[in-house]
């Protein structure tokens, strides 16, 4: 019996004279076979062989390819899969190489008061503003409702507990795909009896509205964290497994330091990414 390493990481073959077959790696010594298989796919995609929206082989042609069983190729390709580097195949069909295009938006620039004109003249908000100019087509739906501020937002509006909070829900898509979720909760003192309470766009934006009515947005301030997706986030959003979302909370401020919105956008890490220059 003779023994030997093939072309492709983390895999041990064993020849004898009746057939060659896979050994299963030591769990000291050597990584166990599907990962090396893994790990091999991934240099692929990293390479560009599989590009993506390429389709990878079917389990079966992987499985004669690499000599080992269709369950190791489903671990393999299922720990890719997690990973967010593959779509959920169906079936034997071969599995597809996740596109990852994400849309930059400018953290700094986007409410800016330099901007504040541009977009009213346009007739559009900071987030359709930065999708546009970026040569795409966004869109949201839109929910409004009268709320008791939850504790983070009550906190971050300076509002008493379970003060009330007009809070308009927008799920955003971008070229018919969804993309991100935005929830903008305002102190029902200021928002309530205005367009904000009505489920429709605002056409110059609401930055530009409360400037209107007479509390500009001076500044903001943004908290970033990042975690996995909660229950019922992933079906919503269509994110998929193994993509972890960015979670910013945009705290805007008018005059005398008044806070007057919180906004809350979920960011799937596979569509978007911040961007945030700081310019004399």
């Amino acid at each position: 019996m003779s023994r030997g390493r093939n072309d492709w990481p983390g895999v041990v073959l064993v020849h004898t004279e009746k057939q060659p077959h896979v050994r299963e790696a030591s769990p000291v010594t050597e990584q166990p076979i599907w990962a090396g298989i893994a790990n091999d796919l991934r240099e692929k995609i990293d390479g560009g062989e599989y590009a993506a929206g390429d389709t990878l082989p079917s389990e079966d042609d992987l499985a004669a390819i690499y000599g080992v069983s269709r369950n190791t190729i489903r671990t393999a390709l299922e720990k890719l899969t997690q990973q967010g580097l593959l779509d959920r195949g169906q079936g034997r069909r071969g599995r597809q190489v996740r596109k990852h295009k994400p849309i930059l938006f400018h953290g700094m620039l986007s409410e800016s008061p330099e901007r504040l004109e541009q977009r009213r003249a346009a007739g559009m908000d900071a987030w359709r503003a930065d999708v546009a100019d970026q040569g795409h087509d966004g869109r949201a739906s839109i929910t409004v409702a009268i709320e008791e501020a939850a504790p983070e937002i009550a906190r971050r509006l300076k509002l008493e507990a379970r003060e009330a909070v007009v809070v308009r829900r927008r799920i955003r898509t971008v070229d018919g795909e969804l993309h991100n979720s935005a929830d903008t909760y305002y102190p029902h003192w200021l928002a309530g009896g205005t367009a904000i309470e009505h489920p429709a766009d605002i056409r110059q934006g609401t930055i530009a509205l409360l400037c209107e009515l007479g509390y500009p947005q001076l500044r903001f301030r943004d908290e970033l964290t990042t975690r996995m997706p909660v229950p019922g986030e992933d079906a919503k959003l269509a994110i998929p497994p193994g993509v972890p979302v960015l979670v910013q909370y945009r705290t805007g401020y008018s005059n005398n330091d008044l806070p007057i919105k919180v906004a809350v956008t979920i960011w799937p890490g596979d569509r978007a990414g911040l961007v945030y220059e700081d310019k004399p």
